[in-house]
């Protein structure tokens, strides 16, 4: 009934000019936009706050299940560059497994990293550590971090003075972490 050269002029209109999507985009504007102001700017109130925490809890899920399949954030941001842009990298006891992390390092490429947030405390140590080699551990990781290209405006590293191998010091430094990893958004 319809013949075929209106079918295929039909066809490449609404399929490669992207006439459909503008026509979605103007119908979902026009339809914000006759919705009373103020009741528009709540809504978008009670939805940023969502959104933020849905991120959060996602990148939290992430980090258990990769903790419960043992590969934590340092591993997850070198060997899997596709996925991991962004770590916090907190009071890590990578002295336990620096000759196998070393070699890790060596290989990786640090391009992909967007923002990387290290620190430890000069007291911390742990049952197999000693507070010099958790130190002398991240001074390793960061210069690594730092000969791969990573400057100041990626990288964050800290010491904290007198500060211990516990979750009590973990819970005051994190917000900074978070602050420094998602500070553009």
């Amino acid at each position: 009934m319809i013949p075929e050269n209106l079918i295929a002029t039909l066809n490449d209109f609404n399929g490669t000019t992207g006439f459909l999507n503008l026509y979605i985009l103007a119908l979902i504007t026009g339809s914000m936009l006759s919705v009373n102001r103020k009741l528009l700017l709540r809504s978008f109130g009670g939805y940023i706050p969502c959104i933020l925490a849905a991120i959060a809890g996602f990148f939290l899920l992430a980090a258990i299940a990769g903790l419960l399949a043992g590969v934590g954030p340092l591993d997850a941001i070198v060997k899997y560059p596709a996925i991991f842009h962004r770590a916090i990298i907190m009071s890590a006891a990578v002295c336990i497994w620096m000759d196998k992390l070393e070699g890790v390092l060596k290989e990786a490429s640090y391009s992909h990293i967007k923002k990387l947030y290290l620190d430890t405390g000069t007291n911390e140590f742990g049952r197999m550590t000693t507070r010099e080699e958790f130190l002398a551990g991240a001074e390793t990781v960061r210069r690594y971090f730092v000969k791969g290209g990573l400057g100041d405006d990626i990288l964050k590293y800290t010491i904290y003075q007198d500060a211990i191998h516990s979750q009590r010091e973990w819970r005051m430094r994190f917000p900074d972490a978070l602050r420094w990893v998602f500070h553009e958004f």
